[in-house]
């Protein structure tokens, strides 16, 4: 049986300087190499921000996504990551002047239905 991302949205309860309310955590896939796209959207269904970064040519295990850890992005990670909604592998790429972790969902979060196979 292949990993499954979670198929509906994820409420989170986080804070950030752009977005008010309880977000959600949407997982799609990308056009281009079906990696997953991680996007947080308001609780009211609009795009706050993009999570993930595709990059075709990283190997990633199953489960894993590149976490965009910078510009609006910034401090999302930390937060995730505290709350217990996702963890890092301790595996990083970089892409031009940044290095970004390589993340995966908790367990906890995993449970929510069929979801999006990785």
């Amino acid at each position: 049986m292949s990993f499954q991302f979670p198929a509906r949205p994820i409420p989170v309860a986080i804070s950030g300087k752009h977005y008010k309310g309880m977000p959600n955590i949407v997982v799609t896939r990308y056009a281009v190499d079906s990696n997953a796209a991680v996007i947080l959207m308001s609780d009211s269904g609009e795009h706050i921000c993009t999570l993930s970064a595709n990059l075709p040519d990283v190997q990633l295990r199953s489960g894993e996504f590149v976490f965009r850890n910078y510009g609006t992005n910034e401090g999302i990670l930390e937060e995730l990551v505290g709350d217990g909604v996702i963890e890092t592998t301790g595996r990083e790429v970089r892409n031009g002047f940044v290095k970004m972790p390589i993340c995966r969902f908790t367990p906890r979060f995993l449970g929510y239905g069929e979801g999006v196979a990785a």
